[in-house]
């Protein structure tokens, strides 16, 4: 059964959100800034952590004085922690972003090490840009395939496990080698990948020998964690090629195994820094967790 946590986690420290507060009252704001803003005061499921406690009538107060903290407690479930380190000690780390006051290097490396991003009020802005500016693209398929290392070789997007959903790429185990090896080698090259999991149509193979792939799998992705589960969910058609991680979506709707293949077919690249990508992964993650 798949563990899965589809709620995005932020911590911001307390210092951080009263300077964001006072930025995003500009008209003039970046990129980066509109989509942190967007984030934090419309993106439903989020869980909103920062270092302050506040008893009822402070926290009205804390409210009037501070606009950004009151949007985002109308969508946002809010919790206080004592520090951020207390923070990072209770995180499910299935997408977490923390913005920290000023850069720790032993935080920022647990953090991207567990598949979450850590930012400083001084980057954030620069840094959401540049996964924007790499990870939103589309890939013309009737051009020749550049590579998966070539698409993914940004070491600045973390992410600890993937999904793929393919009714077909592991019914052939010559796939392993020619398709998914090269799929995960170039994960792994930039991550610390540790869970896979396969979406697959494998109940409706006749002598699939599940714990035979599953051991192979493991051998030739030198990962011990990997799942197979059929991909019957009722009342949700589950047809598309599909990768998912803490933060991408890449929609391949022709399928993995693109060597040397021309096609009138196109990849689809994005992240939750889309508010569409975003509902649309947290809606597919609570079908597969639901109903497996």
């Amino acid at each position: 059964m798949l563990n899965i946590i589809s709620d995005m986690e932020i911590y911001i420290e307390k210092e951080v959100l009263e300077k964001l507060n006072n930025d995003f009252l500009s008209n003039n704001l970046s990129l980066g800034q509109k989509s942190l803003r967007e984030i934090l005061t419309s993106y439903s499921e989020i869980k909103f952590c920062t270092n302050f406690s506040l008893d009822n009538s402070e926290l009205l107060k804390y409210k009037s004085e501070n606009p950004l903290f009151n949007s985002i407690t109308v969508e946002a479930l809010f919790q206080s922690f004592d520090s951020i380190n207390d923070f990072i000690s209770k995180s499910g780390f299935k997408q977490l972003i923390i913005i920290d006051s000023k850069e720790n290097y032993k935080n920022r490396d647990l953090i991207e090490s567990k598949g979450g991003l850590y930012f400083t009020y001084d980057n954030y802005s620069e840094k959401i840009e540049e996964i924007i500016d790499c990870f939103h693209k589309k890939i013309d398929l009737s051009e020749k395939f550049v590579g998966w290392q070539q698409i993914l070789n940004k070491t600045f997007l973390k992410f600890n496990e993937i999904i793929i959903n393919d009714n077909y790429l592991i019914n052939d185990i010559n796939n392993i080698n020619n398709y998914i090896l090269p799929l995960v080698k170039a994960v792994k090259k930039q991550c610390n990948l540790n869970r896979i999991t396969f979406i697959t149509d494998y109940l409706n193979h006749p002598n699939y020998q599940k714990n035979t792939k599953l051991e192979i799998l493991k051998n030739e992705l030198r990962i011990s964690n990997i799942e197979i589960i059929h991909n019957t969910f009722k009342g949700f058609s589950n047809h598309d090629r599909i990768l998912y991680t803490n933060f991408l979506m890449i929609d391949c709707p022709i399928g993995f195994n693109q060597v040397d293949r021309l096609s009138n077919s196109i990849i689809t690249i994005e992240t939750i820094f889309d508010k569409f990508t975003y509902n649309r992964r947290r809606r597919h993650y609570n079908k597969i967790d639901i109903l497996n």
